[in-house]
């Protein structure tokens, strides 16, 4: 535990805590430390993509927040992954672990979550993303700190290609702090935006553990995490651009196996049923239901096509319009894909 600095920390009004703690902190300064400084881990789950990866490490390394762990796990890759780490042991912060077999993205980032973690506070950090300001977690935690409903703080970031260059970014400008609930069912709808991948998210790790978050049968695991923890807490934003999120080719989001559509299905089905204990009335969660299922199947079934699978696309579009009639419409009038369900129309037709 590093050496903690009492007269330094009670000259900052920022920690409005400390004079509760002051006393007691001088016989145990491991507990004033935790108090003032939360502990915060880093989750990189990796496998290959050495070159991005390091880039992601690195700039976890860089943050500066003096309660901070880097957690790492190497899903068996198959390249120099594993002799890169030589290059980080006098990181004491980091803890790197290498999967005797390759377990998948989704159980990789899950046992780390549950079986390696041990922090109040969790940020998930995809292999080929990078932090882009090293006091994001310091200003995160502040954030928590000011306002104890919140279970999930995000922020702008930059989306960035292949070779790190700038393809967009978002400059939302939102509250500060939102009501969970009111994010949930309106999630991705007007002012209440779509969360940038997890490259920003920080969250609490007992309220994501108890409410099950990251076992899902989906690699949609993000949209679960932020769904869940909007039920139980509010949404904290900082608004300035503190990361870069990669649109990589290589990703999860274009090489996703077509049954965990038919899973992610069933799993907003789940969510639905648990909503129902939050006093939301029953005709606003039959709309949030067919809102996120739209939603999602917007986003898949133009992937889909874009990589030429027509036959799942048909199999799958011919799925969700018999199982939710009312899908087909709100897919055609709200969300304005007819120029997405036209090939597959035709190919039926054929």
């Amino acid at each position: 535990m590093p050496e903690f600095d009492f007269n330094a920390v009670k000259s900052n009004d920022n920690f409005n805590c400390f004079s509760t703690f002051f006393n007691y902190g001088k016989s145990n300064p491991s507990l004033a430390f935790e108090v003032i400084y939360p502990s915060v881990s880093i989750i990189i789950s990796t496998y290959n993509q050495r070159n991005l990866y390091k880039k992601a490490l690195e700039s976890a390394l860089g943050i500066y927040y003096p309660n901070l762990t880097v957690i790492v796990g190497d899903d068996c890759s198959t390249d120099d992954t594993q002799d890169l780490m030589e290059e980080y042991t006098e990181y004491t912060q980091l803890k790197y672990i290498r999967r005797e077999k390759n377990l998948g993205a989704r159980i990789n980032t899950s046992d780390l979550l549950y079986n390696h973690c041990t922090s109040e506070f969790v940020m998930f950090l995809n292999h080929d993303d990078i932090v882009t300001d090293p006091t994001y977690i310091n200003e995160t935690i502040e954030l928590f700190k000011k306002h104890p409903s919140l279970q999930l703080v995000w922020a702008n970031c930059y989306i960035i290609d292949h070779n790190d260059k700038v393809h967009s970014q978002t400059d939302y400008d939102l509250a500060e702090l939102t009501d969970g609930k009111e994010y949930f069912i309106n999630y991705e709808i007007g002012e209440y935006k779509h969360i940038t991948g997890m490259v920003t998210s920080v969250f609490r790790r007992e309220k994501a553990i108890e409410m099950k978050c990251m076992l899902e049968e989906s690699m949609a695991l993000d949209l679960f995490l932020y769904l869940k923890l909007m039920l139980v807490g509010d949404v904290g934003f900082i608004k300035r651009k503190v990361a870069a999120y990669r649109i990589n080719p290589q990703g999860i989001s274009n090489n996703m196996k077509i049954e965990y559509d038919y899973t992610t299905i069933n799993e907003l089905e789940v969510i639905f049923e648990l909503a129902k204990k939050y006093h939301f009335s029953t005709d606003q969660l039959d709309q949030w239901l067919l809102n996120r299922l739209a939603l999602y199947f917007q986003w898949r079934l133009n992937t889909l096509i874009k990589q030429n699978e027509i036959e799942d696309s048909i199999n799958l579009y011919q799925y969700i319009a018999n199982q939710y009639p009312k899908l087909k419409e709100i897919l055609s009038i709200q969300y304005g894909v007819q120029k997405i369900t036209k090939p597959i129309h035709n190919k039926i037709r054929s």
